[in-house]
């Protein structure tokens, strides 16, 4: 059979990669060149294989420093909701929302 044009033989496996639209040219006007102005809708994921982003262990880093703050502040944080996760993204889990109470309160003040 014939899929997009290329030819796929019984038992060849078929990997559907969503996310390398990013690097259609059609789309995206030179996807090899790198342009820190383009602007990506929805924003990309950090990918995986060649395609990993480079700046995937700097981004990792940050949000390990960002959740010890946060949590070092808040001590007592917790989930105000359950999640909303976004379906329409895939090979990823990302959220729409998350909201979260601090538990924080002040001498004096009635806690909820």
């Amino acid at each position: 059979m014939e899929v997009l044009g290329q030819a796929v033989r019984k038992g060849q496996m078929v990997l559907l990669m969503p996310h390398l639209d990013k690097h259609d040219p059609e789309l995206y006007p030179q996807p090899d060149r790198l342009d820190v102005k383009r602007v990506f809708k929805p924003d990309l994921t950090f990918g995986y294989g060649p395609r990993y982003c480079i700046g995937a262990a700097l981004a990792k880093r940050q949000l390990y420093l960002t959740l010890t703050e946060l949590f070092a502040r808040f001590p007592d944080l917790e989930l105000a909701e359950e999640p909303e996760r976004n379906t329409t993204v895939h090979n990823t889990i990302a959220l729409t929302r998350l909201m979260v109470k601090t538990n924080k309160h002040t001498e004096g003040s009635a806690r909820p």
